[in-house]
């Protein structure tokens, strides 16, 4: 059998895709934020990054350098690529990159070509704003980041990869899908829920389908979407339908997204590659008699984890032992299952109170 060739893991977090990669035989190095040591057991090595926003193209190839060690090997890039996608046009002759290329992310996370390619497909999204005045209240969104904020100073001089959007009153989704560059299989739709409050992703439920007119619709589209910004691999689209029905695309991660931890497909980190190398697979059956969620599990104030923290097995990304949890800031991710969605959204509750029972005493 042939040896598997290194990959290389760089993003924010890199647990799940580390933890894949290594159970489909590969010697996998990664370089995120976190740390968490379910991210160090499953790697052969580990470096920090900074703040991805900090990130900057020295650091970003030194530690390419670093963790290749001048090793012939595969860089798949997670979540953080919006942001750092450019410093990609320099890698290494000894460094493939696996997934998508600089162009087409620049074409899914620059604003001004996003909405040129959404109105040449005519598909519909909110009311977008690349340059100030917006309404007031209006979202300020960033497609070099994830997420938004309610900002009601709407006048003001918008950075690279910002703009403004009308807030649509509706219920988010997410379609998980794998691309060749020219066509696509799609794999699970998702429910989307943020904090309370805020504009920031706190769950997932899954399988959670919109109205079969809306699926069959993005469906439809979905392979000239691919085909006009040749997407590679495991991707993402988010988009959110109103209180009329009415649907409107949000956005497109052309990475590997946290929905597909929720697919229970072991073999996925394989056909991502494929995929990435013009081979899309059969369409396997996603069918399935089980919910399963995917809820992050954010500190209410500054918190220290236990020196013997006991995790329940549901729950990943887990930090070290006495690591501090700054306010807002994540603590680990919770998956639960289960046969009905009432069950499975109990299930996480008892998961979350014995997390922080067991790891978090004082919370």
């Amino acid at each position: 059998m042939p040896t598997q060739p290194l990959l290389l893991i760089v993003a924010q977090s890199g647990r799940f895709i580390t933890q894949s990669a290594t159970r489909a035989g590969y010697t996998v190095r990664v370089a995120d934020c976190f740390g968490d040591t379910d991210t160090l057991e499953a790697a052969d090595q580990w470096l920090p990054l900074p703040a991805i926003a900090e990130l900057t193209r020295q650091q970003f190839h030194a530690v390419l350098k670093k963790l290749s060690a001048g090793q012939p090997c595969q860089l798949i890039c997670g979540t953080g690529v919006e942001a750092f996608y450019p410093f990609l046009t320099s890698l290494p002759a000894h460094i493939s990159l696996i997934g998508n290329s600089v162009d087409t992310i620049a074409q899914l996370r620059e604003p001004e070509a996003f909405f040129a390619l959404l109105d040449q497909l005519t598909l519909p999204y909110p009311k977008s704003y690349l340059h100030p005045p917006a309404p007031a209240s209006s979202l300020l969104k960033d497609l070099h980041t994830a997420g938004g904020q309610i900002n009601k100073n709407t006048d003001h001089t918008l950075s690279a990869g910002q703009y403004y959007q009308r807030i649509i009153d509706g219920e988010s989704f997410s379609m998980t899908f794998l691309a060749d560059g020219q066509q696509a299989l799609v794999f699970a739709w998702n429910r989307q829920i943020n904090r309370k409050g805020q504009y920031l992703l706190a769950k997932i439920r899954q399988p959670e389908m919109p109205p079969p007119a809306i699926r069959q619709a993005l469906t439809a589209t979905l392979d000239s979407l691919v085909k006009a910004s040749e997407l590679k691999g495991f991707n993402s689209l988010d988009f959110i339908v109103d209180q009329q029905g009415r649907w409107y695309l949000l956005e497109i991660n052309p990475r590997i997204s946290a929905s597909l931890e929720l697919l229970n497909q072991p073999q996925w980190m394989q056909w991502h590659l494929d995929a990435c190398a013009g081979r899309l697979p059969a369409l396997p059956s996603t069918e399935t008699d089980k919910v399963r969620i995917l809820e992050y599990l954010f500190a209410e104030e500054n918190q220290q984890i236990t020196q013997h923290p006991a995790w329940p097995r549901q729950c990943h990304d887990l930090p070290a032992a006495g690591k501090v949890i700054e306010t807002g800031l994540p603590i680990c991710t919770l998956v639960a299952e289960a046969s009905t969605l009432q069950a499975a959204e109990q299930r996480l509750q008892q998961i979350k109170k014995t997390a922080l029972e067991n790891c978090l005493p004082h919370a």
